[in-house]
């Protein structure tokens, strides 16, 4: 696929507007500024990672990460999502010395686990049942994750046995090598921001020149929209309710 550049971008918006090389750095300003909110949420720009996973379930997260789109295990040439939990405790568990380690330990009181649910002590001492189960889920899923923030981590579950984890995730892209990897299909709106907010009507949202940008933002939506009218079709198809008419 073919990428363009900042430094592309800057300069073409420069040449338009007939200005100096000494413009390039304020125009550059604006130009990271776009590419920066259209990364969120229009140019889909994702990146994958293979990410060691410690003794105590615990993967980091890359420094430029946002939100991830896929966390999950290599299964041969496939990779099987993990779900996420929020149940998972946020604090770590530490051991007598002060050392992060596992939860791993037994839950005396409450059952004893077996194939996938727990077997809750609910029978009286003449071996009769006496309920107990009222609300009670019948199974424990063993491959969650969650993502902690504030410790820079995803924690899995002590149920998950794997040394590496494959995150799929969108980044700040102002890292190195997202700066330098642009869609062409971006280069027009990018430099109608630039044009935009270089003006006196920066400010304005109802000024010519911002309705010129969002009017090339929009383009550039329903460019990178790959959803087709198969794709749509077969969505219905494999929905078991909704069939079309």
């Amino acid at each position: 696929m073919t990428y363009i550049t900042l430094d592309h971008i800057v300069r073409s918006a420069l040449s338009q507007k007939n200005l100096s090389i000494h413009w390039y750095f304020q125009y550059l300003k604006l130009a990271a500024d776009c590419l920066r909110e259209f990364n969120y949420d229009i140019l889909g720009t994702v990146q994958t990672k293979r990410i060691k996973v410690d003794e105590n379930n615990v993967a980091k997260l890359p420094d430029d990460f946002i939100d991830y789109t896929k966390i999950g295990m290599e299964v041969s040439q496939f990779v099987r999502p993990l779900v996420q939990n929020q149940a998972i405790n946020r604090l770590p568990k530490l051991d007598d010395d002060g050392n992060e380690t596992t939860y791993t330990q037994k839950l005396d009181g409450i059952g004893t686990y077996y194939g996938g649910m727990w077997y809750l002590n609910s029978w009286n001492k003449y071996g009769e049942h006496v309920g107990g189960y009222f609300g009670y889920k019948q199974r424990t899923w063993r491959d969650g994750f969650k993502i902690i923030k504030e410790r820079g981590i995803i924690q899995l579950t002590e149920g998950v046995c794997t040394d590496f984890i494959v995150l799929e995730y969108i980044s700040s892209g102002m890292n190195c090598d997202a700066a330098c990897k642009i869609n062409p299909f971006a280069q027009k709106a990018i430099e109608s921001y630039v044009f935009w907010k270089a003006s006196p009507n920066r400010f304005n949202n109802f000024s010519p020149e911002a309705q010129h940008f969002f009017n090339d933002r929009r383009i550039l939506v329903a460019r990178v929209d790959h959803l087709s009218l198969d794709d749509i079709k077969r969505v219905m198809n494999q929905n078991k309710i909704a069939s079309i008419k």
